[in-house]
């Protein structure tokens, strides 16, 4: 098969192998750097943005057998969504919100979840909706910071992670793909 062929007719498993790659770049630059991820925070957030960006359309093209079309718009994306697929993602990350708080408490869980030592950790008390309202543009604040006003916003990764987690239980098959990422379903 020509190149030009597999971009012209992408297939999910296609599109989830492309995510896999940037949620793998984002998930590499903030191991690499540890407590100074700061110091590459728009090449992390772009890379997570973009990743649940294609998660999204993978989901959307699994589900509804259309692609989602050219929009970087995470909030459309989302929408495009049929409701059960929407509140299997929100259930699991509630999940990943409620282990993250538990961790953060002190008290002891058996779970491979690790955690992100950044300097003044920011809020765990955030939605599904802000996080798509307050990074709706991320790909585009993140890839050009210097001409947007760049929000850094940490609960990207954790929607990412459940829609991760969901492609999973659709696509079992693909699971062995996710395991550079280290991720526990």
């Amino acid at each position: 098969m020509v190149i030009t062929e597999i971009y012209n007719k992408p297939t999910p498993e296609y599109i989830f192998d492309t995510a896999i790659e940037y949620d793998y770049a984002a998930t590499s630059l903030l191991k690499g750097f540890g407590n100074n991820g700061i110091m590459a925070m728009n090449p992390i957030l772009f890379n997570q943005a973009f990743a649940l960006e294609l998660y999204l359309k993978c989901l959307i093209f699994l589900t509804n057998g259309k692609k989602a079309g050219k929009t970087h718009e995470l909030s459309k994306l989302y929408l495009l969504l049929d409701k059960i697929h929407q509140e299997q993602i929100d259930s699991l990350f509630n999940k990943q919100i409620f282990i993250k708080r538990i961790k953060r408490s002190g008290v002891k869980l058996k779970s491979r979840w690790k955690e992100t030592k950044f300097k003044g950790k920011p809020s765990l008390n955030y939605t599904i909706e802000e996080i798509l309202t307050f990074s709706n543009f991320s790909i585009m604040e993140h890839r050009y910071p210097f001409d947007y006003a760049s929000k850094r916003y940490y609960g990207i990764g954790y929607l990412s992670n459940a829609v991760l987690e969901y492609i999973i239980q659709l696509k079992p098959e693909w699971k062995s793909k996710a395991e550079p990422l280290k991720l526990v379903f």
